[in-house]
């Protein structure tokens, strides 16, 4: 029975074959199996109030948060995979009334008919698990291979779970419509006229869900797995650490700034907390002096904000490429003995100070009434680069390096001409030296777990497009192919061609309407569920609904022309001939 239908087996296999692939990494790999290298703990020297969220937190907290997204968008390739499956098993089961009552008439007994329908579905479901489960290994591999830090043991249970549950779904397909022939009067049903319309509304309604949250998954992943601005090869970033009391810390990071700029071999010199120089900071929470300012009716002199707090130097902004828009940079002369001061963004001052005006006014940053700070300056937001930096506040502190000192610094370094590393390491002692990288290296170690999760939230993102794609346009070819019948009476009664195609592009419109309607209900419903596990898909994006709609109508639209174009050309005579019963 299957090599004589072949043609109708090969879709679902393919359908199978995509789900199971594309789904076994993820599912594989889950959530908490992917780690990073962490960001030296610093200490910077102030009590700050908990929950305190550091570097290294944000870091792991990015990872889990596209591992979510990743293992969302391998379920919504699953969902479109078991959709299309069952609507693959109704219109074969149909196409195939005929061949089903002939065998009932000859005789064949309803067991040898599902014995027969048995090895059918096992044959399509072994060919599926088998390339499905070998494309998935494979892609596990690779994903094992080229992820570019620490790897728990990856879990089996779930996707072989799944992986059975698809081939389950293709073997149930066959049956199913067996098991219905009646022992005295066999019939299998076919699509009834509002069955058939009723499937594909549904498939275009599940498929185009699937493809709105997949959209939004991926534009919230690429929001995370942005690229920093290119650096020049002779950049070099030296992690120190310094064994010290805070005012000790101090001292020394004010030498090490003061023997850089003696030297003369630097453009820059550039001193900051780890994480700073991709736009990670410790998340804490800041009380800002904002002034005469109003929440309704209620006055808010005192405002909470949590920010993210960078402990920089002079040059860090020359380095950042980030520009003052308001007051002054921290200098040299922000030290230790100086009165506290701050520069913050132009986020924070436009939210919490009266009318943006920041500068002159003060924030608490830690406990204790030694921790206010003098806000001297507001600086440009600065882009979010690093790993888990989308997911820290857009708010963020910058206090001078010689007034909060970490015991942890990144010191980077921009040499004039050819860089001297003799001469560097000549005036910083071997003992704070941790580790040494051109800033290009440096760069690219950070952005590799960003890459390897763009990559993988492109590829699951193609597999729900396809798997959905290929749905949506099988069921409406389905759908049109089986109206061939009353086609051709409506061509004998003497209908003309335009007159038919005006009529299947009515009834098609109708159909795709209700399932865009339906899909975006089912979006919408799905994206508040969906936002406990990805932040920022919460409510879908006009834009976004337009492009997947506008793909799924042109995919349909392709799907449906044609098939009635070659039906409605075709003589009546000849249709009768080729579909009647």
């Amino acid at each position: 029975m299957l090599r004589t239908h072949w043609k109708s087996a090969v879709p679902i296999v393919i359908a199978a074959t995509i789900g199971i692939a594309s789904a076994w990494a993820p599912l594989a790999l889950g959530t908490g199996r992917l780690h990073v290298p962490p960001l030296p703990a610093a200490d910077l020297s102030i009590r700050l109030p908990e929950p305190v969220i550091t570097p290294t937190d944000l870091q792991a907290r990015g990872i889990t948060t596209l591992s979510g997204m990743n293992v969302v968008l391998a379920s919504g390739a699953l969902i479109a995979s078991f959709c299309t499956l069952v609507l693959f098993a109704v219109t074969r089961a149909t196409q195939r009334r005929t061949e089903l009552l002939v065998h009932r008439a000859v005789g064949a007994s309803q067991k040898r008919l599902a014995r027969a329908a048995l090895r059918e579905g096992a044959a399509m479901a072994l060919v599926g698990l088998v390339s499905g489960s070998a494309l998935g290994l494979a892609f596990l591999e690779y994903a094992s291979t080229t992820w570019p830090g620490g790897l728990d043991t990856p879990g089996w249970l779930l996707p072989t779970a799944i992986a059975a549950a698809v081939g389950a779904t293709i073997v149930l397909g066959v049956l199913i419509p067996i098991q219905a022939l009646r022992p005295m009067r066999p019939s299998v049903p076919p699509l009834t006229p509002l069955l058939a319309p009723a499937i594909c509304a549904v498939q275009i309604a599940v498929c185009f869900a699937v493809l709105a949250e997949a959209r939004q998954v991926q534009r919230e992943g690429t929001a995370l797995v942005a690229e920093g601005p290119q650096v020049r090869s002779q950049d070099t970033v030296l992690q120190l650490q310094i064994d010290a009391s805070p005012a000790g810390r101090a001292r020394q990071l004010a030498g090490l700034i003061e023997r850089a700029g003696l030297t003369g071999l630097f453009d820059v010199a550039s001193l900051s907390s780890p994480g700073a120089l991709d736009g990670l900071g410790t998340v804490s929470l800041a009380i800002a002096e904002c002034g005469a300012c109003t929440q309704g009716t209620i006055a808010t002199p005192l405002r909470p904000v949590a920010v993210s707090l960078r402990s920089v130097s002079a040059d860090t902004f020359r380095a950042l490429n980030t520009h003052v828009v308001a007051g002054r940079l921290l200098t040299n002369g922000d030290d230790w003995q100086a009165a506290r001061v701050v520069v913050i963004s132009q986020a924070l001052a436009r939210a919490h100070f009266q009318n943006g005006d920041a500068v002159g006014r003060r924030i608490q940053l830690g406990l204790g009434t030694s921790s206010e700070f003098t806000v001297v300056g507001v600086v440009e937001d600065q882009p979010a680069y690093g790993l888990g930096a989308a997911l820290q506040p857009g708010y963020a502190v910058y206090p001078s390096v010689l007034q909060l000192a970490p015991s942890q610094v990144d010191l980077l370094v921009r040499p004039r001409g050819e860089f001297d590393r003799a001469r560097i390491l000549s005036w910083i002692p071997a003992a704070t030296l941790g580790e040494m990288r051109s800033e290009t290296e440096r760069r690219a170690m950070r952005a590799a777990p960003v890459r390897w999760f763009g990559d993988a939230l492109a590829v699951e993102a193609l597999a729900v497009g396809v798997i959905a794609l290929l749905g949506i346009g099988l069921s409406m070819a389905i759908w049109v192919g089986s109206m061939v019948l009353e086609f051709a009476v409506h061509r004998a009664v003497g209908a003309r061609r335009r007159d038919v195609l005006r009529h299947i592009a009515t009834r098609c419109a109708k159909v795709i309407l209700a399932g865009l309607m339906l899909g975006i209900l089912v979006a919408y419903v799905a994206a508040g569920p969906l936002s406990a596990i990805v932040p920022g898909v919460d409510s879908l994006e006009i834009m976004g609904l337009l492009e997947v709609s506008t793909l799924v109508l042109v995919v349909t639209a392709l799907v449906t022309v044609l098939p009635a174009f070659r039906a409605t050309k075709a003589r009546p005579g000849e249709l009768f001939a080729k579909y009647g019963e």
